[in-house]
């Protein structure tokens, strides 16, 4: 596999991460009259959340690492939604069952591109 593929499936997996969760999530917490008043801003993600920012690397086994920890994280943060909306909210513990398969998947394929560059 060369760079730019990886750039590419790092494009499109962040694409997803935009378009398909953090917009579904925004929405749905404005459906239910929520205020995410400690997360509108992401200079203040870090003050709040479970799982740290992790900065860029320059290096491709580096990025995708990073981005493994990343989603084990995310991983791990869907499933207590999904345990939190699961007797409370049925259309938020729908989605997020997808988004959490999503997650899933997103990893299955950074496991497999590291294969890929070690």
């Amino acid at each position: 596999m060369h760079k730019e593929e990886v750039v590419e499936f790092f494009n499109e997996t962040a694409k997803d991460e935009l378009e398909d969760h953090a917009y579904w999530l925004m929405e749905r917490l404005n459906q239910l009259g929520v205020y995410p008043q400690p997360v509108i801003s992401s200079t203040c993600w870090n003050n709040v959340a479970n799982h740290k920012y992790i900065a860029p690397v320059q290096d491709i086994l580096g990025a995708i690492r990073n981005n493994i920890a990343a989603e084990i994280g995310a991983i791990e943060t869907y499933q207590d939604l999904e345990k939190f909306t699961r007797d409370r909210d049925v259309v938020s513990n729908t989605k997020i069952k997808e988004i959490l398969a999503d997650e899933q998947q997103h990893l299955a394929d950074l496991y497999d591109l590291e294969k890929d560059f070690q």
